[in-house]
């Protein structure tokens, strides 16, 4: 009988083949080995990384295994062991039928069609103390960035509800709006740090998400889009993707298409003031708005406070502390399934609603026997503005005017930009049409509020 030593003879654990396959193959399962058989042939998986290899690579670590196990085989040749042990693993590893994302803490699971799975998630939870203790400057941060009690309350139970609840999902996603270098987007890097950096996703667009057959939903917690232009139907779709439970997803090149259930919260931060914006639609509820964030002093100062606080970020230790922070908070009133409209979603619904159009439509009505108001764009944005609509979304006022019977048209009004062409809105005329004559007080209005720098069209 030939005898492979792999540690001292007083320290040797003696097995025979079978028992150190048996032995090996358990410590692989722990370490999140088990076989793919969704395909022929069948690979060896290791699901935490979502990484496939073959058989043979697995017993790459026996022997170092074996060494630190003081483990040494019997029954048979070393060399002839190693050389069977693939097949081996192959019996004794756990299969499965597919790869799939849950938040919750097996490794494999049956999933709702009765599919043997592989569970990709992997939780996050660091050695913490038993008594938390808020951190000035994260508070400092909260303070910054959200303008009231409302937000600075709301928006750390909903990314509290990622962590304590992961497969509990909300009816909503968060909209967070904010001036420029505000630090909104940063809320984004504390939830990936608070989840350990794993099954977080972020862009700046739309597109990838709803692309056919798209995994990104089904495979995340977190969904982050950061100053994304939204054309048209973007909101529609972005409500689809908040209220469905699953979706049919194909893995490029890996696995055919399947139902997978979805788990992923959708998070957006945008200035208000960006010209393609997302816009709301009448009866909005999908999206909890937060009150836009403006710098407390000058964007000067903001920048150097944050310099602090990157820095703070950046500390091996934070992932802990932002994790024991989250699981702190009391969610006994957070209500997952509806929520609230505050004063800043009136006015991100307000940009579709009866209410702005019937503001716009109180603009361009003249007083009895009057004639429409001719204007530039930018005394309608000021009167918008002094009746509570601070941040209008421009397609929409287009879209509201036209419907109003107006249009752009490029004229001369003599005293703005040397009596060049500028851009003017007014009433629609019928082809071959003389537009409508200013009158003097028409013409010291767009005088008055003329600036050659700004997009009047």
């Amino acid at each position: 009988m030939t005898v492979h030593a792999l540690a001292s003879k007083q320290q040797r654990t003696q097995l025979t083949a079978s028992e150190a396959a048996t032995a090996f193959a358990k410590h692989l399962e722990e370490q999140s080995f088990c076989f793919d058989e969704s395909s022929w042939p069948m690979v060896a998986l290791h699901i935490k990384s979502n990484t496939e290899s073959n058989a043979d690579s697995l017993t790459h670590d026996f022997p170092a295994w074996a060494k630190a196990n003081n483990v040494w085989v019997t029954s048979e040749g070393y060399d002839t062991f190693l050389k069977g042990l693939p097949n081996r693993l192959v019996y004794l590893l756990p299969r499965v039928r597919a790869t799939s994302f849950k938040p919750i803490k097996e490794q494999i699971f049956t999933n709702r069609f009765g599919l043997r799975c592989a569970n990709t998630f992997v939780p996050f939870k660091p050695d913490v103390p038993n008594v938390f203790v808020m951190p000035k400057i994260l508070q400092d941060y909260l303070n910054r960035v959200f303008m009231n009690d409302e937000d600075r309350k709301f928006v750390p139970e909903f990314m509290a509800d990622i962590v304590q609840n992961p497969a509990r999902r909300p009816e909503y996603g968060l909209f967070i709006q904010g001036d420029q270098a505000t630090g909104k987007s940063t809320i984004y890097q504390l939830i990936k740090a608070a989840l350990g950096g794993n099954h977080c996703w972020e862009r700046g667009e739309y597109k990838e998400p709803f692309e056919k057959f798209s995994e990104i939903w089904a495979d995340h917690l977190v969904v982050f889009f950061d100053d994304a232009p939204a054309p048209r139907g973007t909101y529609l779709k972005l409500k689809h993707a908040i209220t469905r439970k699953s979706m049919k997803v194909q893995i490029k090149n890996a696995q055919k298409l399947m139902e997978r259930d979805t788990y992923a919260r959708v998070l957006i931060c945008s200035n208000p003031e960006a010209e393609y914006q997302l816009k709301g639609e009448k009866g909005e509820r999908r999206l909890y708005v937060t009150e836009p964030s403006v710098h407390r002093e000058s964007q000067e100062a903001t920048e150097a406070w944050f310099v602090d606080f990157y820095a703070w970020l950046e500390e091996p230790t934070t992932p802990a502390i932002l994790y024991a922070w989250l699981m702190s908070i009391d969610l006994a009133n957070f209500k997952p399934g509806s929520m609230t409209r505050t004063a800043a979603h009136a006015k991100f619904v307000g940009q579709s609603t009866t209410a702005f159009a019937d503001c716009i439509k109180e603009y361009v009505t003249p007083d009895d026997g009057a004639a429409q108001p001719v204007f530039l764009k930018h005394q309608l944005l000021e009167y918008l503005e002094a009746q509570g609509f601070k941040y209008p979304d421009h397609d929409v006022i287009k879209d509201k005017l036209n419907v109003l019977g107006y249009e752009t048209s490029r004229r001369v009004v003599k005293g703005c930009n040397d009596d060049k062409l500028i851009s003017l809105w007014q009433p629609k005329t019928g082809e071959g049409c003389k537009a409508q004559t200013l009158t003097g007080e028409q013409k010291k209005s767009i005088i008055a509020a003329f600036r050659p720098t700004f997009p009047c069209s």
